[in-house]
């Protein structure tokens, strides 16, 4: 499926709030992300915002970061 087909906009809730209990000053486990050439970065960066755009994600304020991760399709691109 690519970026295009995908439907506009987040899942209809469901009522479940999902949320996960912190403890009290316990440091979260954050390491540096991987580095990304320039082209890996801008392709990341307009797939983010493709993304955004569609209301398919979201931006949130989190103290946690996730790593990225790009893979080659089967073509090489």
């Amino acid at each position: 499926m690519t970026l295009e087909e995908l439907p506009t906009g987040l899942p209809l809730d469901k009522g479940i709030d999902h949320h996960i209990d912190l403890v009290p000053r316990l440091s979260f486990p954050n390491r540096a992300t991987y580095r990304l050439s320039p082209t890996e970065n801008a392709e990341v960066n307009w797939q983010v915002q493709k993304l955004i755009e569609k209301e398919f994600i979201r931006k949130i304020l989190s103290l946690c970061i996730t790593p990225k991760l790009l893979t080659p399709n089967k073509d090489g691109t």
